[in-house]
């Protein structure tokens, strides 16, 4: 990506060098949009043994504000945000982002654009609406943004000679990293629907 400026280490963004970056490129800059995901796996719900927001690696969701209102207080143009994390978080930690950022999550999942699912919140500094034959409706915690489904056939990835037979409701899971393990993590998520094959390869 040619012109991209590398900051590194997100805790050792100060205001010294805020104003470094002012002083290089706010000339030309009429908006900023603050895009960020902190790690999710004290979050997600795939980790029972989760800390939420006090673990080590989800907790560097709180240098996002702290950013954000740097850049804020350093460049004189309008700033805008938005954040992603996964949607399998627990309430409490949904509200807790929420509080922080001053915004209610949209929940969007890719399963409306590709055949795997990918369930997510987005907190937008902005207002989103529905265009169409979208549909944003309030379900209490976030708003859920539905879209008509946009998906191409599945022949559009399948390999040359490969075929799938999808099973209702017509998607794939959420994929997630493979992790070699010696034993079995705590309370894995999927073993309760797994098939009788699917375990015998996990056990091998």
């Amino acid at each position: 990506w040619p012109g991209v400026l590398e900051l590194g280490d997100v805790t050792k963004v100060d205001a010294n060098l805020m104003e470094h970056l002012v002083a290089s490129v706010g000339y030309k800059v009429d908006l900023i949009l603050v895009g960020a995901g902190s790690p999710c796996q004290d979050l997600s719900g795939l980790n029972a043994a989760g800390r939420g927001l006090e673990g080590e690696r989800s907790r560097l969701f709180f240098e996002v504000p702290r950013i954000i209102g740097l850049v804020k207080s350093h460049f004189e143009v309008p700033v805008e945000y938005f954040v992603e994390n996964v949607a399998s978080m627990t309430a409490d930690n949904v509200e807790q982002f929420s509080d922080v950022l001053g915004v209610k999550p949209i929940f969007l999942d890719a399963h409306h654009f590709c055949h795997c699912r990918r369930p997510r919140l987005y907190w937008p500094s902005w207002k989103v609406e529905a265009q169409g034959t979208e549909v944003l409706e309030d379900m209490g915690l976030w708003w859920k943004w539905v879209f008509p489904c946009v998906r191409g056939p599945a022949s559009e990835w399948l390999e040359p000679g490969c075929t799938w037979t999808p099973k209702a409701p017509g998607h794939l899971p959420t994929f997630t990293r493979p992790k070699r393990r010696q034993r079995p993590p705590y309370k894995p998520a999927g073993v309760e629907t797994a098939s009788a094959a699917a375990l015998e390869r996990w056990k091998d």
